[in-house]
Parts: structure tokens; C-alpha cells; sequence
């Protein structure tokens, strides 16, 4: 998960990991990424519901 995208034109390129680069890596370990942030409310629903149905398709389904 990528946070507080919402300061992206506030803080230095040192600061920040680009969008391709955090993909990249995300791809290498086969995880899904996301960009979120708290404070503009923006990705967390995508996020979260995500998240949920992946516990649930894992964990929770019945075995069949």
C-alpha cells in the first residue's frame, strides 16, 4: 500500500516512491498494490474491500 499520495506535490523526490517502482516490486513478490490516503479518502475503500474478499476467498469459503 502505497500512503498519503495526497502529499505527493509537497514532498521531495527523495521522500517519494514513484507509482512504477513500488508496482515493480509489488509484481516481483506477487502482491497487488495500492495508493491510499487517510486524509483525502481516496483507495481505502478499494483497498479494504479487496482485502476482505481475499481473507475470505483464503480463509473462509468452504471447502469444497
Amino acid at each position: 500500500m502505497g500512503n498519503k499520495t495526497d502529499l505527493r506535490e509537497t514532498l521531495s523526490q527523495e521522500e517519494v516512491v514513484s507509482t512504477e517502482e513500488a508496482k515493480l516490486l509489488a509484481d516481483e513478490h506477487k502482491m497487488e498494490y495500492y495508493e491510499v490516503s487517510a486524509f483525502a479518502e481516496s483507495g481505502i475503500e478499494e483497498m479494504m474491500g479487496a482485502i476482505i474478499q481475499q481473507v475470505y476467498d483464503y480463509k473462509l469459503r468452504p471447502q469444497i
